[in-house]
Protein backbone atom coordinates (compact mmCIF):
# COMPACT_ATOMS: atom_id res chain seq x y z
CA UNK A 1 0.00 0.00 0.00
CA UNK A 2 1.53 3.15 -0.63
CA UNK A 3 2.26 5.88 1.71
CA UNK A 4 -0.55 7.43 3.37
CA UNK A 5 -0.42 11.03 3.91
CA UNK A 6 -0.79 12.48 7.56
CA UNK A 7 -2.37 15.76 6.82
CA UNK A 8 -5.34 14.32 5.13
CA UNK A 9 -8.51 13.31 6.76
CA UNK A 10 -10.60 10.07 6.10
CA UNK A 11 -14.03 8.96 5.67
CA UNK A 12 -14.84 5.40 5.64
CA UNK A 13 -15.86 4.84 1.98
CA UNK A 14 -11.90 6.29 1.10
CA UNK A 15 -12.91 10.08 0.71
CA UNK A 16 -10.27 12.08 1.94
CA UNK A 17 -10.04 15.80 2.64
CA UNK A 18 -7.34 18.26 3.08
CA UNK A 19 -7.64 22.08 3.96
CA UNK A 20 -5.04 24.64 2.13
CA UNK A 21 -4.89 27.18 5.20
CA UNK A 22 -3.17 29.87 2.61
CA UNK A 23 -5.63 29.68 0.33
CA UNK A 24 -9.39 28.65 1.97
CA UNK A 25 -9.82 25.33 0.11
CA UNK A 26 -10.77 22.44 0.98
CA UNK A 27 -9.51 19.24 -1.54
CA UNK A 28 -11.55 16.22 -1.57
CA UNK A 29 -10.27 13.02 -3.22
CA UNK A 30 -10.34 9.65 -3.08
CA UNK A 31 -7.76 7.04 -1.73
CA UNK A 32 -5.51 4.62 -3.44
CA UNK A 33 -7.80 1.93 -1.65
CA UNK A 34 -10.58 3.21 -4.10
CA UNK A 35 -8.45 3.38 -7.40
CA UNK A 36 -4.83 2.93 -8.69
CA UNK A 37 -3.59 6.81 -7.78
CA UNK A 38 -1.40 7.92 -4.58
CA UNK A 39 -3.05 9.65 -1.78
CA UNK A 40 -3.06 12.97 -2.16
CA UNK A 41 -3.32 13.14 -6.18
CA UNK A 42 -6.28 11.49 -7.25
CA UNK A 43 -8.30 14.38 -5.98
CA UNK A 44 -12.35 15.08 -7.13
CA UNK A 45 -12.78 18.67 -6.56
CA UNK A 46 -11.75 21.76 -4.42
CA UNK A 47 -14.42 23.97 -2.61
CA UNK A 48 -13.92 27.46 -0.25
CA UNK A 49 -14.06 27.46 3.44
CA UNK A 50 -13.43 29.03 6.13
CA UNK A 51 -10.19 28.18 7.84
CA UNK A 52 -11.26 28.16 11.25
CA UNK A 53 -14.37 26.14 10.54
CA UNK A 54 -11.91 23.05 9.59
CA UNK A 55 -11.78 21.25 13.08
CA UNK A 56 -15.58 21.40 13.11
CA UNK A 57 -16.49 20.63 9.63
CA UNK A 58 -13.92 17.48 9.98
CA UNK A 59 -14.76 16.35 13.14
CA UNK A 60 -16.35 12.94 11.63
CA UNK A 61 -13.75 12.11 9.43
CA UNK A 62 -10.83 9.83 10.38
CA UNK A 63 -6.64 10.05 10.94
CA UNK A 64 -4.73 8.81 9.55
CA UNK A 65 -4.18 5.90 12.28
CA UNK A 66 -7.59 5.11 12.28
CA UNK A 67 -7.59 4.94 8.09
CA UNK A 68 -4.46 2.58 7.88
CA UNK A 69 -6.53 0.22 10.67
CA UNK A 70 -9.52 0.33 8.22
CA UNK A 71 -8.02 -0.51 5.08
CA UNK A 72 -5.70 -3.13 6.44
CA UNK A 73 -2.18 -1.79 6.80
Amino acid sequence: MPETPTDLRYSSDHRWARLDHAGGLVRVGVTACANTVSCGQGWLFETDIDPSAWDEQVAVLMEVRAHRSLAGA
